[in-house]
C-alpha cells in the first residue's frame, strides 16, 4: 500500500488527488476563490447605483409629453412672475435662476423657494437679455429630448410648443 509520504505535497490525509469531489492533493476542502468572494462582495455596491438609475430612467419614461408640458408651464409660469418682480424691484434681470432664490432686502425669503428641475429631472434654460416676444428673456424646457434648441423645447411662448 502506498503511504501519504510517498506523493508530495500530500499533507498526509489523502492519497492522491479528487478534482470532482473538490478536493486539492493535499485533500483540503476548496472553498470559493478569492475572485468569488470579491464578486459576492462588490456586485450589491455596484448594483445599487445601477438600480437607482434604471429606475430613475424608466421613470422618466412615464412622463407624458402632455403631462410634461402642463407640469413644465405651470412651472415656468411661477419662475416668470418670481423673474417679473425681480426685475421690476431691481431695474435688471436677475444673473441666474438660482439668484431668485436668494434672500434680499425686498424678498426676504427670496423670490423663489427653489428652482425646480423640468419633470424629465433637467434644469430649465434661463437666459437673461433674449428677446423672446414680449419679454427681456428666454425661459425654456429642453423637453423630453433633453437637449436644448430642438423641436420638443417647451416655453411661455405659444409657438414653441
Amino acid at each position: 500500500m502506498t503511504s501519504s509520504s510517498d506523493h508530495p505535497g500530500s499533507g498526509g490525509s489523502h492519497v492522491g488527488s479528487d478534482p470532482e469531489r473538490g478536493r486539492t492533493p493535499s485533500g483540503a476542502h476548496r472553498g470559493p476563490g478569492i475572485r468569488t468572494l470579491v464578486a459576492l462582495i462588490l456586485l450589491p455596491i455596484l448594483a445599487g447605483p445601477a438600480y437607482f438609475l434604471i429606475a430613475e430612467w424608466v421613470d422618466s419614461l412615464h412622463t407624458t409629453r402632455s403631462e410634461g408640458l402642463r407640469v413644465c408651464l405651470d412651472q415656468m409660469k411661477e419662475m416668470q412672475k418670481a423673474i417679473q418682480l425681480y426685475h421690476l424691484e431691481h431695474g435688471d434681470w436677475p444673473e441666474s435662476l438660482e439668484i431668485l432664490t436668494r434672500p434680499t432686502e425686498d424678498a426676504p425669503d427670496g423670490y423663489l423657494y427653489e428652482v425646480p428641475l423640468d419633470p424629465w429631472r433637467e434644469p430649465y434654460v434661463y437666459r437673461p437679455g433674449a428677446t423672446a416676444h414680449f419679454r427681456d428673456f428666454e425661459l425654456l424646457s429642453k423637453g423630453p429630448d433633453r437637449r436644448a434648441d430642438t423641436e420638443d423645447d417647451i416655453s411661455l411662448d405659444e409657438s414653441r410648443h
